[in-house]
């Protein structure tokens, strides 16, 4: 798992040197207010984003996991749009970083294989329990400008910190409708 967790954030490093500096303030979701919506990866769920202001708003997430079964989150994390890579009349793509965390409860805990699609790699260690952690979301952000509508992926590096310290990495594709 680390060996995966290393390209992400020197991705994340390269963007934003190479980013144009169009200010967040002057654009990224200044106007959109709510959005609500839903996410596809790991996990998988709803997705809500409320903008605090030029640039900065709070992402929260209830979804499950589907690598490990039967494991529900909550995240919340801050993000920050630094800036805005495209912006025509269509839409603006954006990029953001941020900082969060996540608690998770699972019914059933599955020691896994994790990258092997055959069932018969996993065993039920029937064991429910409660975890959290932190991570750090890194993304892109595309908002039209004629539909309240966001699409997103990002993807975000973390750590457990209990029942056991674990790198984990949760993202996906998503999409939000902003009221």
């Amino acid at each position: 798992m680390r060996d995966r967790i290393v390209p992400v954030v020197i991705l994340a490093v390269a963007a934003a040197a190479v980013t144009p500096a169009e200010p967040a303030a002057a654009g990224y979701g200044s106007e959109s207010g709510f959005g609500l919506g839903l996410v596809l990866g790991e996990p998988t769920g709803i997705s809500m984003k409320l903008f605090l202001g030029a640039g900065h708003a709070i992402q929260g997430t209830a979804a499950f996991e589907l690598v490990y079964r039967d494991r529900f989150l909550v995240i919340v994390d801050y993000l920050w749009h630094p800036s805005t890579i495209v912006s025509t009349s269509a839409f603006d793509l954006g990029w953001h970083v941020g900082v969060g965390g996540f608690v998770g409860i699972w019914f059933d805990d599955y020691r896994c294989d994790r990258w092997s699609a055959d069932p018969r790699r996993c065993e039920d260690w029937d064991d429910d329990g409660a975890g959290f952690g932190a991570h750090f979301p890194v993304g892109l952000d595309m908002m039209f400008r004629g539909a309240p509508i966001e699409l997103f992926l990002e993807a975000a590096p973390g750590l457990w910190i209990f029942p056991g310290t674990d790198f984990s990495i949760f993202g996906g594709f998503g999409a939000r409708y902003f009221f």
